[in-house]
């Protein structure tokens, strides 16, 4: 009796072991699936700026066209703050976004490379860095 209460114990502490590792290789493989997700957008949208004739050829921004086709990739607060913004007409003393949201600069970026991913919750913190002309991501 007492061997098979051991048997049990070890068990039950295996289980939960096993657990876990489970649940650490899942964060792992979370963070790592945010990071390609995200270096995958960035890849995307950069050969959409770097297309020179690009708003002329979709009558639309790359900003506009990214929120376009890949509107779901955005919270949804965010998505309707900036549609929002974009359907109210401009009045002639404002001044209005004059950056590109997705790129956070006003000229064309050479690339994009994803660092650390931090985890807060549900949610990914991906540092993003701005490639430097003639380097290539690591």
């Amino acid at each position: 009796m007492k061997n098979s209460y051991f048997t049990f114990r070890s068990v039950i502490i295996l289980c939960i072991v096993m657990s876990l590792n489970v649940k650490a290789q899942s964060a792992a493989n979370d963070k790592a699936a945010a990071k390609e997700f995200v270096q995958k957008f960035y890849d995307w949208y950069n050969v959409l700026q770097a297309d020179d004739d690009f708003t002329r050829k979709h009558n639309l921004s790359e900003f506009a066209f990214a929120m376009k086709e890949r509107g779901s990739y955005f919270d949804a607060p965010l998505r309707k703050a900036i549609t929002d913004y974009f359907r109210k007409p401009v009045k002639f003393d404002e001044t209005g976004l004059d950056f590109d949201p997705i790129a956070a600069a006003q000229d064309t970026r050479s690339g994009f490379q994803t660092g650390n991913v931090k985890q807060v919750g549900n949610t990914y913190l991906i540092d993003l860095h701005d490639l430097p002309k003639g380097k290539s991501k690591i």
